[in-house]
């Protein structure tokens, strides 16, 4: 019975091929029939076949820009997520980017095995994201463009087989080779910044990274949303302390685990009932904790802005890139508290906008505890904070994404073409 609902329920959702497909391995077991299995790395096909050390397997844009000041752009990416940060930064640039006069599409990849269909994700972008923009899959028939844009490593191999542009660009909003264990995924992701792109980063350590790397890029400063975040007179705990902790156990660079170690300590440094805890970013699973703990998950911006401006201190960790989760935070004039990592230093001045702590769950106890212990220092640091984060908007974002993308254009028609066959001389993107 339990079978028959699931299909009703897969038939539904996907249709009668999915039913099969689950259908027919199901049945084959049953009745003990082995199967030759499939090869099981056919994910990697497409990807391997575009080699950054053999660039004969890199296909050549076709096109010419025409010096138009209307940019045509296609942007690449995973399907959309409601709470995704990095959907968040890419909407609101192709939001104002549109606003700006520029025309944009979005190429889901995967997109024909996704649950929606295309006009779903345009209504999923437009409710959660606040951005009306034509959607297409990654494998559909595609019009002309002047750029291509990756967003991830694994766009980055889908843009090289894009030849109805007149150039390609990787927009890198984090050192995602880290996000792996040293293995075929992370050579996978650090090869993708071999293709011959254009970088525009999200902020400077990125920028760096790639430099390092003898790879040119420029970047543009996150921004915050000032008319959302702000601060205001929220009331706090009475006789608490009140930590709002950006709570992200499945995403590992958000140190987890380091984060509730450090929550323990400084619990315990307070004393039993001094301490509750604010959980926010994902939905968790609750487990026993000695501070009064609110298990938030996902929550809307008003709410969220509420939270850190009630706020004693907010917990934000990150061990790569920064996110718009600290400017957010400090724009409602709320202490945050990072970890002092190189990556950092492009989104706090240290001790005066945010409290930077060694990568330990003692140091950051120490660091919050020492906030807690002195309100008009911790105050001081949120206003500051917040004088710091009104200097970084979205539009000033938008503009610099749109200069960086209109040079390299320009740059790139000033290239000589290769005899003969429309190819840029030592160029693939």
């Amino acid at each position: 019975m339990r079978l028959i609902r699931k299909a009703w329920w897969v038939g539904r959702r996907r249709g009668l091929r999915a039913v099969i497909d689950l259908a027919v391995p199901k049945a084959l077991h049953i009745l003990r029939i082995r199967t030759i299995r499939p090869y099981p790395y056919s994910h990697f096909e497409a990807l391997s076949a575009i080699d950054p050390y053999q660039p004969a397997t890199i296909p050549t844009p076709r096109l010419k820009w025409q010096r138009s000041p209307t940019m045509r752009l296609r942007w690449y990416m995973p399907e959309p997520g409601r709470g995704s940060g990095g959907h968040h930064t890419l909407f609101r640039l192709i939001r104002l980017l549109q606003h700006r006069g520029h025309l944009s599409e979005v190429a889901v990849l995967h997109g024909a095995h996704t649950s929606k269909s295309r006009d779903g994700t345009r209504q999923f972008v437009l409710r959660h994201f606040g951005t009306d923009v034509p959607v297409i899959w990654d494998t559909d028939d595609r019009s002309d463009v002047d750029i291509v844009l990756a967003s991830s490593w694994q766009s980055a191999y889908a843009i090289a087989t894009d030849v109805d542009c007149a150039l390609r660009a990787y927009v890198v909003q984090d050192w995602e080779p880290d996000f792996y264990p040293r293995g075929s995924e992370q050579i996978m992701a650090e090869n993708s910044y071999l293709l011959g792109y254009t970088h525009i980063t999200a902020g400077p350590w990125l920028a760096r990274r790639l430099s390092e790397r003898g790879l040119p890029a420029e970047y543009f400063h996150l921004g915050a949303d000032q008319e959302t975040y702000h601060p205001s007179d929220e009331p706090h705990e009475r006789g608490r302390s009140h930590v709002v902790f950006y709570a992200r156990p499945n995403t590992p660079r958000r140190c987890f685990e380091i984060g509730c170690e450090a929550l323990r300590l400084l619990d315990r440094q307070l004393g039993r009932g001094r301490l509750s805890v604010s959980m926010v970013g994902a939905e968790i699973v609750p487990f026993p904790t000695r501070y009064r703990t609110r298990w938030l998950g996902t929550v809307p911006p008003r709410e969220l802005r509420r939270l850190y401006a009630s706020a004693d201190v907010v917990l934000v960790l990150s061990a790569t890139n920064p996110s718009l989760v600290p400017l957010e935070a400090a724009l409602c004039a709320a202490p945050v508290v990072d970890l002092r990592v190189p990556s950092a230093a492009g989104t706090f001045e240290a001790g005066v906008t945010g409290l930077l702590a060694p990568p330990s769950a003692t140091s950051l106890a120490a660091a919050m505890s020492n906030l807690l212990a002195d309100p008009r220092a911790a105050r001081e640091m949120g206003r500051q904070a917040r004088r710091y984060a009104l200097q970084f908007t979205w539009e000033a974002a938008a503009a610099t994404v749109e200069r960086h993308l209109m040079e390299a254009l320009e740059h790139h028609n000033r290239r000589p073409l290769a005899s003969g066959t429309g190819r840029h001389d030592g160029d693939t993107g």
